[in-house]
């Protein structure tokens, strides 16, 4: 019964491998021939988008990283930022609320908390829209 323990455990972490299985064959299969990679790499990096050379690709990021710990230790010296054991942010001032956001809340205060099929039906009830609606459905041809 050991044996089989140790033979799953070494299937899994790929010391031995099935040279025929998909998911447990051996770790030089995973990987392209140098020859291979030489020939196909320009096809790959193209159909990721990216660049052949890294340092083209992290140029940005790294711009971006610097731009982003400048602006981190500007607002720690300021006082805005506050970093011991913890990351402490001073507290950002309410927002005024957009005209869509107080007509939403409005409309909710005066709907109150009801279901969807209700709203239907009183819209319904006050627009007459069911028997408009079939007005119209008499009015189209029947056949196709």
């Amino acid at each position: 019964m050991a044996t089989l323990f140790a033979l799953r455990r070494a299937v899994r972490n790929g010391s031995v491998w099935i040279e025929h299985s998909l998911s447990f064959r051996g770790r030089a299969r995973l990987f392209f021939t140098d020859e291979r990679w030489q020939a196909e790499s320009k096809k790959h990096y193209a159909r990721l988008s990216l660049p052949s050379k890294a340092a083209t690709f992290l140029k940005p990021l790294l711009a971006r990283v610097t731009a982003g710990v400048d602006a981190v230790a500007a607002a720690a010296r300021s006082g805005v930022l506050r970093v011991d054991d913890e990351l402490h942010l001073s507290p950002l001032p309410a927002e005024d609320e957009d005209p869509v956001t107080k007509l939403r809340a409005a409309l909710d205060h005066r709907i109150g908390e009801v279901q969807l099929p209700e709203v239907i039906l009183a819209v319904d009830a006050r627009c007459a829209l069911a028997g408009s609606c079939s007005d119209v459905s008499r009015a189209l041809p029947t056949s196709c």
